[in-house]
């Protein structure tokens, strides 16, 4: 599974090759084969156990504190899964994943998704995040991320409290109503 992460997160669904994966993995091309009968088996598998990692860093937003403060603690639940997952959060969130997701890899998406979005939803009901369909704030959200995490690489940088701040106070404005 790792090799083929590797692989997928480098290359995309698109570009990946199974005798890649099993190249990185040290095994036969016939026994990623054994395991799984295609491609999009196993890149399903890949995404499954991805976004069961990205649950372990969610935050409770009854956990106390104000609507700010929640949003600052799941923006550095994004920032941690990243930085524990890199390649995960690259394949999870910097992909396009139709072609391949599976019913199963669909129904733990929509429930994964379900949360995040009562949130957003929360947030909303109280006035103090814009309205708007929250599906997209949260990928807007999630994009301002992912560009930061883009651009420190594209200058060689690591993912510094300076970049990390702009990026949170960017997304807070962006769905902030007084903004």
């Amino acid at each position: 599974m790792t090799a083929a992460l590797e692989v997928f997160s480098e290359d995309t669904f698109a570009g990946a090759r199974v005798q890649e994966v099993a190249s990185r993995a040290g095994v036969a091309l016939g026994t990623i084969y054994n395991h799984f009968e295609n491609k999009e088996d196993l890149a399903n598998a890949v995404y499954q156990r991805c976004k069961a990692q990205s649950v372990r860093y969610y935050v409770d937003p009854s956990a106390g504190g104000s609507t700010r403060e929640t949003f600052g603690a799941w923006w550095a639940t994004i920032v941690n899964f990243y930085t524990g997952h890199p390649q995960a959060f690259v394949f999870l969130e910097m992909q396009d994943h139709r072609r391949f997701l599976d019913d199963a890899s669909r129904e733990l998406t929509a429930k994964i998704d379900r949360q995040v979005l009562a949130d957003f939803r929360t947030w909303q009901e109280s006035g103090e995040i814009r309205l708007g369909e929250p599906k997209l704030l949260l990928s807007m959200t999630v994009a301002i991320f992912a560009a930061i995490v883009l651009e420190t690489e594209r200058m060689g940088r690591p993912l510094d409290e300076a970049a990390l701040k702009l990026g949170e106070d960017s997304a807070w404005a962006m769905l902030n109503t007084e903004h």
